[in-house]
C-alpha cells in the first residue's frame, strides 16, 4: 500500500509535467483548471476568462466551485491548476500568493437600519443570520470576528450559495455577511462595513 500510494503521486506528478509542457509549447491545445469558492462569484472570472481565451482559444478552460479545503485537496490532488480563496491557514503543500485585499460586509435588505460602525454589539446581538456553512473560509472569518466581540449568532438560514444568501436577504429580515463585490452590484440589498478582512 505504502508503494502504491507513492507511485499514484509519482504518476500524478508526471501528468502534470506533460501537461504543463503542451501547455506552454504554442498554445494550440492544453487545459487550464480553476477552482474558486462560491464567494468570489460568476463576476470575478469572467474579465480575467475573458481576457484569456483571446489569445489562447484552444486552451480548455474548466471553471469549478466549492467549499476551500475541498479546492486545496483537488490541488494536492492534481484535479486542479490552480484556486481562488481565501488568505489564512492552508493545507501542507498549497502554495499561496495574495492577489488583493476585500473586506466582508454586512448585508441587509435595503430599507432596514444597520449597524453603527463595526463593533455595535447590540445591533449584531439583535440579528437573525443567513450565512455560509461553516465548512467555507468566509463563514470561519466571520465567527471568529463575533467570537471576538462575544456576540452569539443566531444564524437561522444557512446556503452554499451567495445568490441565495442575496437573495433570501433581499426578501426577509435576516443578515448576511459578504464579500463587498457579491453585493455591489445588487439593488435592494446594502452593505455596510468591509471590516474583516
Amino acid at each position: 500500500m505504502a508503494y502504491l500510494e507513492r507511485a499514484r503521486v509519482g504518476l500524478r506528478e508526471m501528468a502534470a509535467a506533460e501537461r504543463a509542457i503542451s501547455d506552454v509549447r504554442d498554445l494550440s491545445r492544453g487545459e487550464l483548471r480553476i477552482g474558486m469558492t462560491p464567494t468570489f462569484g460568476d463576476g470575478a472570472l469572467a474579465a480575467p476568462l475573458a481576457d484569456f481565451t483571446q489569445p489562447a482559444p484552444a486552451i480548455r478552460v474548466t471553471v469549478a466551485t466549492g467549499p476551500q479545503t475541498d479546492l486545496e485537496q483537488r490541488l494536492l490532488d492534481d484535479d486542479l491548476d490552480l484556486a481562488l480563496g481565501f488568505s489564512g491557514r492552508h493545507a501542507a503543500g498549497v502554495v499561496t500568493l495574495m492577489l488583493y485585499s476585500e473586506g466582508l460586509h454586512v448585508a441587509i435588505r435595503a430599507d432596514r437600519d444597520g449597524p453603527v460602525g463595526d463593533a455595535d454589539p447590540h445591533w449584531f446581538a439583535e440579528q437573525r443570520w443567513a450565512l455560509l456553512p461553516s465548512s467555507f473560509a468566509t463563514r470561519t472569518h466571520v465567527d471568529r470576528y463575533f467570537e471576538q466581540l462575544g456576540i452569539p449568532t443566531r444564524v437561522t438560514f444557512e446556503a452554499d450559495s451567495v445568490t441565495t444568501l442575496v437573495q433570501v436577504v433581499k426578501r426577509t429580515t435576516l443578515t448576511t455577511v459578504l464579500p463587498g463585490h457579491a453585493i455591489a452590484l445588487e439593488q435592494g440589498i446594502t452593505g455596510r462595513g468591509g471590516w474583516w478582512r
